[in-house]
């Protein structure tokens, strides 16, 4: 039932809509997620909003018992995260590091019941090849360079982090919104 709801919040383009019924994590792919609460947030509606970097650090990051909530980051989790993995991997973060953590959802190909098991576990990585040697793009590498373009267009400060793969998406959105505003 709480993932339905997650899904019914999220709206999606069309042209997605068979690699997220085939992998249901997809349709998260560059969605804001408070990994507190796991809920999940369309990243479109959060752009919406007079000031969606004020919005991302009061609704949907997640800041540890005792922190300050001055601090955020933006994270990007790596291969093999579907959300709700990735939601108990930015808590430990921002436990360790003590700072507030909202997530940019990376989806992963991996499925609970897969109907080829022996493929279901190399598609992330392939997926990761791709990514790295620059042949397709993702809803994370997209919005992750919007909300870049954003902040700098509106003069306001944002820090990123990436694990393992989050890492060559942030590096692609970062490369990408360079190109956009320089």
């Amino acid at each position: 039932m709480r993932n339905e709801y997650k899904k019914q919040q999220v709206k999606s383009n069309w042209r997605r809509w068979l690699l997220e019924i085939l992998f249901p994590d997809k349709k998260f792919d560059g969605q804001f997620q408070n990994p507190g609460t796991e809920e999940i947030f369309d990243f479109d509606d959060v752009m919406a909003r007079e000031n969606p970097i004020a919005f991302i650090a009061q609704d949907i990051a997640y800041y540890p018992v005792g922190d300050d909530k001055e601090l955020f980051a933006v994270f990007i989790s790596g291969l093999g995260q579907p959300e709700e993995i990735s939601s108990q991997r930015s808590c430990r973060y921002a436990q360790t590091l003590n700072t507030g953590v909202a997530n940019m959802n990376n989806s992963s190909f991996l499925k609970e019941n897969p109907i080829f098991s022996f493929l279901n576990k190399y598609l992330d990585w392939i997926d990761a090849a791709i990514h790295r040697i620059g042949l397709a793009g993702s809803p994370a590498i997209r919005n992750t360079a919007s909300l870049i373009i954003y902040a700098i267009e509106n003069d306001k400060s944002l820090n990123f982090s990436g694990d393992s793969h989050g890492t060559i998406l942030l590096a692609r959105a970062i490369n990408f919104a360079k190109k956009k505003v320089y």
